[in-house]
């Protein structure tokens, strides 16, 4: 359990549907998938980035491992190509949001609940329609956040559910984008973290892959 060191609501932060990027439409106990409203990258979450789920009684935090575009059904499988910029392309279709599906997958590392975080897999998962959020630099801070110590301990989660090859590829924008949030001497905390509880998990050759990309991101940049 992480206790945040200042009173924060973040269920009623993350409680504005006008601010959510998605919805759940698909959820287990190990993540979820969300759809977005618009397709911009100024309104969707990066590869390797947290997000929030409110789940009403509590948030569920994610982090995006994968994500696709399709044809929404009914349209042509494969869109004529068009040979113009997407500035271009979303003048000539004002209706291009309801022609495309955008989507993000992400596992559960953990959850809020009653002022408290907790860097494990939530109790229950999300539901179908649960909104979906992009949470700033505070809200990131605030979840690794344990009296001053900066911690990573989900990690485990993320190797066990993607597996240690999948995660490695995902390790280089996880890690770039977690080390945008902290100082030197707290990506120090959090590296400090990851080791511990990897070494908790089991120690073999995979893990030594993991903790060699945190420690160049985290560490060296």
């Amino acid at each position: 359990m992480i206790d945040v060191a200042y009173s924060v609501d973040w269920l009623t932060i993350f409680s504005n549907p006008q601010h959510a990027f998605g919805e759940v439409f698909e959820s287990n106990n190990m993540g979820f998938k969300v759809r977005a409203y618009k397709h911009g990258y100024e309104a969707t979450p990066e590869y390797g980035s947290i997000i929030v789920v409110n789940c009403g009684s509590h948030l569920t935090i994610g982090l995006i491992h994968y994500s696709e575009m399709t044809v929404a059904p009914g349209l042509q499988a494969i869109p004529a190509p068009m040979r113009a910029l997407r500035e271009q392309v979303k003048n000539r279709y004002p209706d291009l949001e309801d022609r495309l599906i955008d989507t993000y997958h992400a596992v559960s590392i953990g959850w809020y609940h009653r002022g408290c975080f907790y860097q494990s897999r939530p109790r229950r998962k999300p539901l179908i329609h649960d909104l979906a959020f992009i949470p700033n630099r505070d809200f990131i801070r605030a979840f690794h956040n344990f009296n001053g110590d900066f911690r990573a301990d989900y990690v485990p989660l993320l190797v066990h559910v993607l597996g240690t090859r999948e995660f490695i590829f995902l390790a280089d924008a996880f890690f770039s984008s977690l080390a945008e949030n902290f100082s030197e001497d707290e990506r120090v905390s959090l590296f400090k973290s990851i080791s511990t509880s990897m070494a908790r998990w089991g120690v073999d050759s995979n893990i030594s892959l993991v903790l060699d990309r945190a420690r160049k991101i985290l560490l060296e940049g």
